[in-house]
């Protein structure tokens, strides 16, 4: 059985147009009443069901959550709801990513957790600060205030950068490092006073347990290509990170190390080293001569499912087929 995303042009057209019709703008515009219906009516069902049924999750404490001993409105209720949950995935989400990032651009903040796995905590606070996944808040000011000469009247709009207050000089030394034992470590990444983020506390254990799994099982890492960052002023963060790693313990060499190995002295180097060509050299060491074009072809295939720079494989089979 193929499906449509498995077909190139022209094929793939004539498949495409079958439905195309379907989700133009236009379209979709005439099915906006559809559309909202069935968001309000699956949120209320969830409500509705949560209230008769609680079952002691977070879905149900928010259902029947009270304010002055009255429920709250359905509006209060879904924006609870929507709040809670998209605000905890984005930020946490963006917050290892960027972290992760932030790894592979210090390797020796990496080496240093692996060492010392103490440092998860302190390791996080940093990672927070670093990647800022919120990154601004607007205030209205509620009486008139001078700061630093800047004189702002009471009704003022004011904007916080959560990313520049992580980078003031005058708070952490040497703001533009990244130093997973950074202490103290005053930075805002989570907020602070009255709107300091709800769910702090599970974001930094999430992130701390999975840091410390990471630093256990992995060895090495490094960019398999250009990050990509998300379209967004408020939430940022990355939205493509590619990168190779290694699990702990395993030997790696770069492939033209390993080419060269097996290429004889009739034969020469076969291939230039290229960034990014990192792979597991116990996999191709135990490889003959006539074994080795098929090594190369199964990295090829694991390069083209990574995304990762094919050129130097391509040249490797075409210089030993």
């Amino acid at each position: 059985m193929r499906v449509i995303i498995e077909m190139d042009p022209p094929e793939h057209r004539g498949y495409r147009n079958v439905t195309s019709p379907v989700f133009t703008p236009r379209a979709m515009k005439a099915l906006d009443d559809l559309i909202n219906t069935s968001a309000r009516e699956l949120v209320d069902k969830i409500i509705q069901d949560r209230r008769a049924n609680p079952t002691g999750d977070l879905a149900s404490l928010l259902a029947n959550g009270k304010i002055n001993g009255e429920p709250m409105g359905p509006m209060e209720t879904v924006g609870y709801y929507l709040i809670t949950f998209s605000a905890g995935h984005d930020t946490t989400k963006n917050a290892l990513v960027g972290g992760m990032r932030a790894f592979l651009d210090n390797p020796d903040q990496f080496e240093k957790l692996k060492q010392q796995p103490e440092l998860v905590e302190s390791a996080v606070e940093e990672i927070v600060r670093w990647t800022s996944p919120v990154n601004h808040m607007k205030r209205t000011l509620t009486e008139d205030y001078a700061l630093r000469g800047q004189k702002m009247s009471a009704g003022d709009k004011l904007v916080m950068f959560y990313a520049s207050a992580n980078r003031d000089e005058e708070i952490s030394e040497d703001p533009f490092s990244f130093k997973i034992d950074r202490n103290p470590n005053r930075h805002l990444g989570f907020g602070i006073g009255e709107h300091f983020c709800l769910g702090a506390n599970l974001a930094r254990r999430s992130q701390q347990a999975l840091w410390r799994e990471l630093a256990q099982r992995m060895d090495w890492a490094e960019l398999a290509g250009e990050p990509e960052q998300i379209h967004s002023a408020f939430v940022v963060g990355l939205k493509k990170l590619r990168g190779m790693r290694t699990a702990a313990g395993m030997r790696h060499a770069t492939l033209a190390e390993i080419l060269a190995e097996f290429a004889g002295p009739d034969r020469g180097t076969v291939i230039a080293e290229k960034p990014g060509a990192v792979l597991d050299s116990n996999r191709l060491h135990s490889c003959d001569r006539q074994r080795l074009v098929k090594c190369l072809r199964d990295i090829d295939r694991a390069h083209r499912r990574a995304q990762l720079p094919r050129d130097d494989v391509a040249r490797g089979i075409a210089a030993h087929g």
